[in-house]
């Protein structure tokens, strides 16, 4: 709290406030900087509150009077009053701007001034609220709620108290209901820490809050933390008993049963969407509306385009159907921004830069709409497939609703909407744009400007006021946002006329509307009309290029440019390099911002808020880019916007490889526009050394999110650039990471090319032990396990040279999959053993998790199943926490067969179904063939033949799709299997000289022998069921 006072009481410093007031668990008044203690009465500090509390509102000095000195006669209370106000006067005129005082006294009335050079921290509380921003309001340590409103504060006055308990109870129960808010919230996304400390402060605020006692013992036990949890049931017992002479609620004494139990908790479920709640009320487009929300429903449309000029809203229109329909889809509805998306080829070389060379072929555009839309639906990309064909597969079962919003740089690539409403029957589609997508299929709603007065006289242009204006939706949202701008607005008789004229001039474009009613608060309606019509006639006159449409548009924004104050339009100029949603702290450190003059902006409707973070309207950020280029610190802000997300992702990087990667990926995914528009920046700009030192981080995060070609695009960039400086031991290091991604990808071949030209450009023994690493990495997932070893054991002495101890651990886990698929399985698991000690070690949680997954296999095919059990239920936990479906299905599959062993047919036919399900949706190839081979065995061993055969079938053909010849040999071996035990004798015969065939060409020596004994006893007539 302290803290939080220190900031406060120096803001003059950092150019914030002449006047701070702090009335929120304390009483604090600043002034210049310095404190202000000396209070002639109780009553002076109270009627500073009083104004304070209500800026902008002017109160009677009876009224006043009467409050503070309500049982003197008038004549003495009126005294007194303007003997309290002269003093309060006399100690904020200490450095007071004359032309902005702190307070507004006439002969009737006092006020204080909204416009003033101050700030509150109640009213910065209640405009967080207002705002939907609950980490500022209430977060923990330097939210604007620090404690209760002057607490133990007393005057002469029990009518002043009273008021004073009122307001305070008020505020308690904002306070409350933000911290539940922002507490569920914590505690859906994982942050059980942060969670903790919400509750607390609940519970500091109103010990007996029986609901905060459960969010408490919620995190606490999701946390792992069962024993504290239950002693919090035992607190809230005692709390309620001694406090209420109450026992806790049914609901709680079910959970802390559940936790006692050993039961995973249940938290809220997250939303199934990732909308934002509308703040403001939604005006002319009802008939818009019901007919879109109709064609959704219904399913008569699947596809609705709203298409529209920029500013017309439809946007808005489709997040309020989106919103009104949230829980109408059993998936879930989901908001894709595309007006980020890059639309850039995927080589960065510099001829791919020359004009009419940079436009995206449409399989590249349809790849990165794709992984746009995987992002919004938080489902990584993981398989060797395209992005395009893993979400098709991915929503195929689905019933969900899309709003892709802005498309219409993206028409080339609309074939994907087409193919997503092909093939997957439940997707509902609703798209913004400027064009139509051009399909039959398509129901398109051309979006007009909102309904204005009609013009008197068509040949004077004038305009009639109509009897009541206010039923004309462009006069409605006018008013409704100018007087969330001011309180104090109001649509009068007065100045109907004004706000008719400033309607038509605006021609009923919501986004111009938006911005004229935050000007309102500075200009009257006339003075906002006059600026209005000298520019929109200026621009028809010398800006040709400007097409009328959007004049209106262009003279709104230079109209709100104009009120800002120099350093302001500089400020939002800067804001312009953001390519998406950007954070507070970002901001700050790249143009220097501060939340209040974000708030500023926002409040002005030059700016949107997210959640915890601001974005542009498409257009009005095109605006304020153009005026950048006007600007000397362009450069300098792109520079600074280029440095603050690479060195951001470089800092991550230890995160992405330690205790909880989730988190990570999370930061990195949510500023992901504004990381790749980073990274080109320094590309173009051959800033080496960001690129560098965000390079590992960057191709981590891709690999876990499974944005392998994005990967692979930036990372050619920087490669191109590197070898034109001819910085040949940087281009090493990009080309590793470029390898690794091949990997990724089965795109064996490519990798092998890639490090194959890498290896003559550098010296570095650590980019020579991790090529060496990937190349016993492809040489056994291509069954050459003979030449896969000599290769890792290559790397591995590189390594341990270099004492670099991940790279070790990365070339003892290889290690120990090779002596697995060779038969040697002691020898595998004391290796995978050694490489689990250095994850433990190094906290490695994602290394664990593949680590543990591999011994778990070893120890089940040795009979160790207790162990086995073990490592695979704690590598279950990691994938899952770290929301790793490949992980998940390699897991379960272990899982399944270890029931197999122990007689539990369907429970692992059930787990393998589970991970095939995962697997699809990730359309990862190499595991729907593993998992298809054990469907088979499963079937096999539990007597369902023909089952068994299916299965195997399709585990040869998915083997053989990805080039896997020693799995080949090890499905075709199964086939034979089954073959033989349903007497078929003959087909039995070929599948086993497959098998040994390719077992042999694979250098897989157990499958060779494994074949060969089943040929001979075949041959014999002695053939023997047998795994």
């Amino acid at each position: 709290m302290n803290n939080f006072r220190v900031k406060l009481a120096c803001s003059l410093q950092s150019g914030m406030a002449q006047l701070t007031l702090s009335f929120l668990g304390t009483f604090q008044v600043h002034l210049a900087g310095e404190p202000i203690t000396k209070f002639r009465s109780a009553n002076v500090q109270g009627l500073l509150v009083y104004l304070a509390l209500q800026p902008g509102r002017a109160v009677s000095r009876d009224v006043l009077a009467a409050l503070f000195w309500p049982d003197e006669p008038d004549s003495i209370a009126r005294t007194n009053f303007r003997q309290t106000l002269y003093q309060l006067r006399k100690l904020l005129a200490v450095g007071e701007d004359r032309e902005r005082p702190f307070l507004i006294a006439t002969r009737q009335n006092v006020q204080f001034n909204p416009d003033s050079d101050q700030q509150c921290d109640v009213t910065a509380f209640l405009q967080a609220l207002k705002l939907g921003d609950l980490a500022t309001a209430v977060g923990f340590p330097d939210g604007h709620y620090q404690g209760e409103l002057l607490p133990g504060f007393t005057c002469d006055s029990l009518d002043f108290e009273d008021w004073l308990r009122r307001e305070r109870e008020r505020l308690h129960g904002l306070a409350l209901d933000a911290l539940q808010q922002r507490t569920e919230w914590l505690l859906s996304s994982g942050s059980y820490t942060e969670a903790k400390a919400m509750a607390q402060r609940q519970l500091a605020l109103e010990p007996w809050r029986e609901l905060a006692f459960r969010q408490l013992m919620l995190g606490l036990a999701a946390a792992g933390d069962r024993q504290a949890a239950l002693a919090q049931f035992e607190a809230c017992q005692e709390v309620l008993l001694a406090e209420l002479a109450a026992q806790p609620e049914p609901e709680t004494v079910a959970l802390a049963e559940q936790i006692a139990a050993g039961e995973a908790v249940q938290l809220r479920p997250r939303p199934r969407h990732n909308l934002i709640a509308p703040v403001t009320p939604y005006f002319g487009r009802e008939a818009d509306l019901a007919a879109v929300r109709s064609c959704i429903t219904d399913q008569a449309h699947r596809l609705v385009t709203l298409i529209g000029e920029g500013g017309l809203g439809k946007s808005r229109l489709a997040l309020e159907v989106a919103w009104q329909l949230r829980d109408q889809f059993t998936d879930g509805v989901w908001f894709v921004p595309l007006a980020g998306l890059e639309t850039k080829p995927a080589s960065g070389s510099a001829k791919d830069e020359q004009p009419g060379r940079n436009l995206p072929q449409v399989g590249e555009l349809q790849d990165a709409i794709a992984t746009a839309v995987s992002q919004a639906l938080d489902h990584p990309l993981a398989g060797q497939q395209s992005p395009r064909d893993q979400l098709l597969a991915l929503l195929r079962q689905r019933q969900t609703l899309l709003v892709l919003d802005n498309f219409e740089h993206l028409l080339a690539g609309a074939d994907l909407v087409l193919d997503v409403l092909q093939h997957a029957p439940g997707v509902c589609i609703i798209c913004t744009s400027r064009e139509p997508l051009n399909f039959q299929a398509e129901w398109v709603l051309p979006l007009e400007r909102l309904p204005l007065p009609p013009i008197a006289d068509p040949f004077l242009n004038t305009t009639a006021v109509p009897q009541d204006p206010s039923t004309f939706p462009a006069i409605q949202l006018l008013v409704d946002r100018a007087q969330r701008a001011d309180g104090r607005f109001q649509l009068t008789d007065d100045n109907a006329a004004d706000i008719v004229t400033l309607c038509r001039l605006l021609t009923g474009l919501p986004l111009a509307l938006e911005l004229a009613a935050a000007a309102l608060r500075h200009q009257t309606p006339a003075q906002l009309c006059a600026a209005l019509q000298g520019s929109i006639g200026t621009l028809a006159t010398r800006r040709r290029d400007i097409p009328p449409r959007h004049r209106s548009m262009r003279a709104v924004f230079d109209s709100s440019w104009a009120l800002l104050t120099p350093a302001a339009q500089a400020q939002l100029a800067s804001l312009s390099v953001f390519l998406g949603p950007f954070s507070v702290r970002a901001a700050e450190a790249v143009t220097q911002a501060t939340l209040p003059q974000l708030q500023t902006l926002q409040e002005k409707s030059l700016l949107q808020r997210l959640g915890e973070r601001f974005v542009f309207h498409t257009l009005l950020r095109q605006f304020a880019a153009e005026k950048l280029a006007e600007f000397p610190q362009r450069e300098t802000a792109v520079g600074q916007h280029s440095h603050y997300y690479l060195q951001a992702v470089a800092d991550l990087g230890e995160a992405l490889n330690g205790e909880m990667p989730h988190l990570a990926v999370q930061r990195i995914a949510g500023a992901w526009e504004n990381v790749k528009g980073a990274w080109e920046t320094a590309v173009s700009r051959q800033d080496f050394p960001p690129i560098l030192a965000a390079l590992v981080p960057l191709s981590d995060f891709c690999q876990i999110r499974g944005l392998y070609r994005e990967g692979l695009r930036l990372l050619s960039q920087a490669a191109a650039r590197l070898r034109e400086a001819h910085h040949f031991e940087s281009l090493a290091e990009v080309l590793t990471q470029q390898a690794a991604l091949h990997v990724r990808l089965a795109d064996y071949p490519q990798a092998v090319e890639t490090i194959e030209a890498t290896l003559p450009l550098t010296a570095n023994e650590w980019v020579i032990a991790r090529l060496n690493i990937t190349s016993g990495e492809v040489l056994w997932r291509q069954g050459n396990l003979g030449e896969a070893e000599k290769k890792i054991e290559h790397g591995l002495r590189l390594a341990k040279a270099g004492d670099s101890l991940s790279l070790i651990g990365i070339a003892t886990f290889h290690l120990g999959v090779v002596n697995d698929l060779q038969g040697n399985l002691d020898a595998s698991l004391a290796i995978l053993k050694d490489a689990l000690d250095i994850w433990r070690q190094l906290n490695n949680r994602r290394w664990q998790g593949f680590t543990l997954n591999s011994i778990g296999g070893v120890a089940r095919r040795l009979s160790y199943l207790d162990e086995a059990q073990a490592a695979l239920a704690e590598a279950l936990l990691i994938s899952r926490a770290n929301k790793d479906s490949q992980g998940q299905a390699t897991t379960l599959n272990n899982l399944s067969m270890l029931a197999t062993m122990q007689g539990n047919f369907q429970a692992a036919r059930e787990r393998l179904l589970e991970a095939l399900a995962l697997a699809e949706a990730i359309s990862d190839r190499s595991i729907q063939a593993f998992l298809h081979h054990n469907l088979a065995w499963n079937a096999k061993r539990a007597g369902w033949l023909t089952e068994a055969r299916n299965f195997a079938e399709r585990a040869v053909e998915l083997r053989r799709m990805v080039g896997d010849k020693g799995g080949e040999g090890m499905a075709l071996r199964l086939s034979g299997d089954i073959a033989a035990e349903n007497g078929r004798v003959e087909a039995a015969t070929e599948f086993y000289q497959a098998a040994l065939l390719l077992s042999q060409q694979a250098g897989d020596r157990f499958n060779e022998q494994k074949a060969s004994e089943a040929l001979h006893q075949l041959k014999s007539g002695h053939k023997k069921n047998q795994e």
